[in-house]
């Protein structure tokens, strides 16, 4: 991104010389400088910053730990995972406790969180860092540019993980070096050492190791990203010329690398064991580790080059006949949460019912333990009267008997119906004999007759054979009941049956995944019209067939997605199985049939989400709001504040249309962040409503038609009990119980405690709410008659003075200015 500076304000220099930096290539140097220069600023800035915590933290040294946990995670990185989050963790709590020995445990643990989320930029929408810098053009006019930069990255590992990783800036600020060519400056590297090994300088020489380490990451961390693209999309890499020739020069370089490598560890060898010195032979074991580290990672490189041929042409067959789709995520602010506030609540609460019914997940139904039982048992009586309540007297008023028919028809139709199994009648006979007996008789006559013919009262089997009319007529040598028409082959359904057919009701309209129930092997298949079609020749076996075994397999992978915390990585049997799933379509249809069939909708399978299944609105898995919290049900109010706290949560997890689209995001949310997220908006609807000189009281006939945001404004942020927990019912409350709820669902992670609970969202929480709640939400907010037009930029940021708005300290609020 570029803008040209304004020169219109500076005054003339008399003794101005010629231009500072002349040449191209004099200001791409001063440029290259200025971007390494940049990507420490963030390191300086955790000094400047450290004195805004909560709590004297000035004696340690931020800049320190920030490079210590930047070299902890480059060196715990490899080609297809990155380092742990909680293992980079208790590595640094050494260091920063030896800055601080006479401090608690659990403050050094809060540093190294705090050193690492400053890292990753948390507290920003796109996890980046974004530093500008003027150059000179070609024009010889002044230009400022962006240049936008990541030190830590946090991403999504397989069987939903998630793994930390260095960037080429972060490694650049490791070895202290500008932006240089990967390939030149790991030569350049080893050549240094080789040269100082031979001269017996082995400080020097660690050091040479330690950054030839640092260009070996770097150079697998390159190719890897080229390979992450082709999986993605084979389209967007050249693999017509510069991929190949990328992995033909990776493929030299790695060869002439491992030969070199190798001499030197011959050389460190022999100088360990010529030396007398005890520092220098500790010096040389530590060099010959480091540079054991280079050759495995180098061989690790070569594996995945050789590789990469077949992956792409893998890729290339997989993306070509696999069909295009489009995902698209919904602007969760700009398209639902900002236009909601303003509607009235009643009116608001029909958006939030369904983003809350679509995007909490499924409830798995417990059995009954013991200790539920105790706690029952010894929770104290609820205090009543000795006789209870006073009943009301009940007013009781006779109603009239409105039956069409009397007891005397009723009887005379039963009568006219009971015919000898013998000696069959056809059914326009009866209303013959109906007619001539009463002008209503022939009515309930047929209703009996339908009534005899409906599937609920008689079996299909019976009703193939052609009978329709009576159910108290037994067929010879039967037990099953049939109507009063003949047996022959020719006779067909009576013409009194019904017009019509019988419909079978699906309890999920998934279009993706059309299934066909499948009979018992030896059953006829019928056609949808059970009730009057005649049987269907018997099906050919499939060429497979499903064995129990099969079925079992398949039930049980419904069983590990109905574990929405379980990750594949920490179960063999469900990893196995989803990559059954995968890889065998049958078995993969039987495992969706059986979702079906429990009421569960199935979003996604992969090694990232699992099994990811959802409950249907009908199916006993769902969650309810009257479940959710039990005042809702009487307290309107209380229902949309539940409901909108997860759409907020959701809002501020995924501030980007194209964070709900991008499978690699890692959103982030704490709980007094979400509370002040809303209160910033809803104190923008009162600015306007105070500005455009609107009542915004509420009539008291209708609290219903009350604005929404007046709600959630009015109901207190903060508040404790006599036991010091939280208020359930502030505002951060029932967001942390929504947040709490969220977890138990699979749908975030607990990292921290800070700001009020800090979280991260997962895979699943990710597909929850791009193709199901956000969806739903925005149909019923489009029913309402409110259809939002916006950019998708997020608009919410921190206010100019923050003194007039009572928001909670330490928020950690998600927004930069667009």
């Amino acid at each position: 991104m570029t803008s040209p500076a304004p020169t219109d304000s500076v005054p003339p220099q008399l003794s101005a010389g010629p231009r500072p930096a002349p040449g191209p290539a004099a200001d791409e140097g001063l440029a290259r400088r200025l971007r390494a220069l940049a990507c420490t600023a963030p390191l300086h800035d955790l000094d400047a910053r450290k004195a805004n915590l909560a709590g004297e933290y000035s004696v340690y040294g931020m800049a320190e730990i920030a490079l210590a946990g930047i070299d902890l995670v480059t060196l715990n990185m490899d080609f297809d995972t990155g380092a742990d989050h909680d293992q980079i963790v208790a590595r640094l709590i050494p260091r920063i406790a030896a800055q601080a020995p006479g401090r608690p445990a659990a403050e050094h643990e809060r540093v190294a969180r705090w050193v690492l989320e400053n890292l990753i930029n948390v507290g920003s929408v796109d996890r980046g860092f974004r530093a500008v810098y003027g150059v000179f053009g070609a024009d010889g006019s002044y230009v400022r540019r962006d240049y936008d930069f990541k030190l830590i990255e946090e991403v999504p590992g397989p069987g939903g993980t998630v793994y930390l990783r260095t960037t080429d800036e972060a490694v650049n600020v490791l070895v202290g070096a500008l932006d240089t060519d990967v390939t030149s400056a790991q030569i350049a590297a080893e050549v240094k050492l080789e040269v100082l090994i031979s001269r017996g300088r082995l400080a020097d020489a660690q050091l040479a190791a330690e950054q030839a380490r640092y260009r070996t990451v770097q150079y697998s961390e390159t190719l890897r990203r080229a390979l992450d693209a082709t999986r993605r999309n084979v389209r967007a890499v050249d693999w017509l010329t510069a991929v190949p020739d990328m992995i033909t020069e990776a493929l030299d370089h790695v060869a002439d690398r491992y030969r070199h490598e190798n001499a030197i560890l011959t050389n460190i060898r022999k100088a360990r064991d010529e030396t007398e010195d005890r520092e220098h032979k500790r010096r040389a074991a530590e060099l010959v580790d480091i540079v054991k580290d280079c050759i495995r990672r180098h061989t690790q490189l070569q594996s995945r080059l050789l590789e990469a041929g077949p992956l792409f042409r893998a890729e290339q067959d997989r993306q070509a006949f696999a069909t295009p789709t489009s995902v698209s995520g919904t602007d969760l602010y700009g398209h639902l949460l900002a236009p909601l506030l303003p509607l009235p609540v009643e009116r608001a609460a029909r958006v939030t019912d369904a983003f809350f019914a679509h995007g909490t997940g499924l409830r798995t139904p417990v059995s009954v333990r013991v200790a539920d039982l105790v706690e029952i048992l010894l929770t104290p009586p609820v205090e009543r009267e000795h006789l209870g309540a006073e009943m009301p007297e009940p007013d009781l008023i006779a109603t009239p008997d409105d039956s069409r028919f009397s007891e005397e028809q009723l009887a005379a139709a039963t009568e006219l119906l009971d015919l000898p199994a013998d000696a069959p009648r056809r059914l326009s006979g009866l209303l013959s004999d109906a007619r001539s007996q009463d002008p209503e008789l022939p009515y309930l006559v047929a209703l009996l007759a339908v009534h005899a013919a409906s599937p609920r009262s008689a079996p299909p089997t019976a009703r193939a054979n052609g009978s329709c009319c009576s159910p108290w007529t037994t067929a010879p040598n039967s037990t099953t009941r049939s109507s009063a028409v003949p047996t022959s082959s020719s006779a067909r359904p009576c013409s009194t049956r019904p017009a019509w057919p019988r419909t079978v009701r699906r309890r999920h309209d998934d279009a993706r995944r059309p299934y066909r129930r499948i009979p018992p092997r030896g059953v006829p298949t019928v056609t949808e019209h059970v009730e009057w079609s005649e049987p269907e020749a018997a099906a050919a076996p499939a060429s497979t067939a499903v064995t129990p075994a099969d079925a079992a397999d398949a039930a049980r992978l419904v069983a590990f997605g109905l574990q929405p915390r379980l990750q594949p990585a920490r179960d063999q049997e469900y990893a196995d199985l989803l990559r059954r799933y995968r890889e065998d379509p049958p078995f993969a249809r039987l495992a969706d049939a059986v979702a079906t069939g429990l009421g569960l909708i199935v979003l996604e399978v992969s090694p990232r989400a699992g099994m990811a299944v959802t409950a249907a609105e009908d199916s006993v898995f769902a969650v309810r709001m009257g479940d959710y919290a039990r005042r809702t049900s009487a307290d309107g109010s209380d229902r949309f504040l539940h409901g909108l706290a997860h759409l907020a949560v959701a809002a501020m997890a995924f501030p980007r249309p194209e964070d709900l689209a991008d499978d690699g995001y890692i959103g982030r949310v704490t709980v007094n962040g979400v509370d002040a997220f809303v209160r910033q908006a809803c104190h923008r609807l009162e600015e306007r409503a105070a500005e455009q000189g609107e009542n915004t009281d509420p009539a008291s006939e209708a609290p219903g038609l009350e604005a929404a945001w007046r709600i959630w404004a009015r109901r207190s942020a903060t508040g404790a009990t006599k036991d010091a927990r939280r208020l359930a019912g502030s505002t951060t409350g029932i967001i942390a119980k929504a947040v709490g709820f969220l977890t138990d669902s699979g749908f975030l992670q607990r990292t921290g405690d800070d700001n009020g609970g800090t979280y991260r969202t997962t895979a699943r929480y990710q597909l929850q709410v791009r193709d199901m709640a956000g969806g739903a939400a925005m149909a019923e907010l489009l029913e309402l008659g409110v259809v939002p037009v916006t950019d998708g930029t997020p608009t919410l940021l921190p206010p100019q003075d923050a003194d007039d708005l009572e928001l909670v300290a330490d928020a950690g609020l998600p927004f930069h200015s667009a």
